[in-house]
């Protein structure tokens, strides 16, 4: 019994680092995505 609620507290905190790390990733690409804008954005602008 007490074998698989260790192991259950594990995969729970497996998962959690799991959800972390992509929302991580999430959080980078919109960054990304952001930072091309204005980079566009500030190339327009110099081109006018």
């Amino acid at each position: 019994m007490k074998e698989a609620v260790k192991k259950s507290i594990r995969t729970g905190e497996a998962a959690l680092k799991g959800t972390a790390k992509s929302a991580a990733k999430v959080v980078q690409k919109t960054a990304d995505k952001v930072k091309k804008k204005k980079n566009t954005v500030s190339q327009s602008h110099n081109e006018l």
